[in-house]
């Protein structure tokens, strides 16, 4: 039983620190795409995704779909920016 109990903090923790992550990105994402003059539209179709999908990256809710790296980068370059930029990295 203690056993299952270090599991779910970790899990937890864990769960808390991509959600805070996932949040920076986000609002990283957001502010780019807006210093880059784009609507989410636009994004979109120069991702070539669904406008729909585009939107849940922008989201900071605990269920957002995260992009996969290869997006990111394509994010990156779409926005000319970096991956750094995007993901908060220091």
């Amino acid at each position: 039983m203690q056993h299952s109990v270090a599991v779910n903090k970790k899990y937890t923790t864990l769960s808390c620190t991509m959600s805070i992550e996932m949040r920076a990105f986000a609002e990283n994402l957001k502010r780019e795409r807006l210093s880059s003059g784009m609507t989410q539209q636009q994004m979109a179709d120069a991702l070539r995704i669904p406008l729909r999908t585009y939107r849940t990256y922008e989201s900071i809710s605990t269920t957002s779909r995260a992009p996969d790296l290869e997006m990111v980068v394509k994010i990156a370059k779409v926005l000319e920016t970096t991956t750094d930029e995007l993901l908060g990295a220091k």
